[in-house]
């Protein structure tokens, strides 16, 4: 995945900013299978990658993400991987037919 990875980076103009699988993710398990997928990254702490992902609607609660150890993602949502290498301040959004919106959000840096 790495390779894959390292050329969207490029692509986006972005250092490439690996994740270590053995951190938590935040996911929306219950949502996966709604579109677009959407994930968004913070700045990785305490154990946490930074990651949050989910599909369809954002629901504002508590309850909405589950923790999940990264190694864990090729099981719930494998389209995801090669997006993963992006630094924190990175939006994605993407669905199954092939549509990619990336960006990146300084709020969610500052």
């Amino acid at each position: 995945m790495t390779k894959e990875q390292i050329l969207l980076c490029e692509k986006y103009s972005t250092e490439y900013y690996g994740i270590d699988f053995d951190q938590k993710v935040g996911i929306a398990l219950q949502t996966l299978e709604s579109e677009p997928l959407h994930a968004l990254r913070h700045v990785d702490e305490k154990g946490t990658s930074g990651w949050f992902i989910w599909g369809g609607e954002f629901k504002d609660d508590s309850e909405f993400f589950q923790s999940l150890c990264g190694v864990h993602l090729h099981k719930y949502c494998p389209h995801i991987l090669k997006y993963l290498a992006l630094k924190p301040g990175y939006r994605i959004m993407i669905d199954r037919k092939g549509f990619e919106d990336i960006w990146f959000d300084n709020e969610l840096i500052s």
